[in-house]
């Protein structure tokens, strides 16, 4: 777990693997950080995020072609 925000001990954040469906990579987020930043005891929440990157089946399927075709 690490801090990316400016009071890093206030945060924390799990990244998941990276997972794929068809011409898309996946990975899930997990943050933990302060119902409210400006209260040095403030109440903490969950927070869900998923990045997802398009596109990418496609793009490695062409660079394999590339490849056989200058084979």
């Amino acid at each position: 777990m690490g801090g990316t925000a400016g009071n890093s001990s206030m945060l924390e954040h799990v990244a998941g693997a990276w997972y794929s469906v068809p011409e898309l990579r996946l990975r899930d987020h997990h943050f933990t950080v302060p119902l409210d930043y400006s209260l040095s005891q403030s109440p903490k929440i969950s927070v869900f995020a998923r990045e997802a990157v398009a596109g990418y089946g496609l793009k490695r399927f062409e660079r394999l072609m590339v490849v056989r075709d200058e084979d």
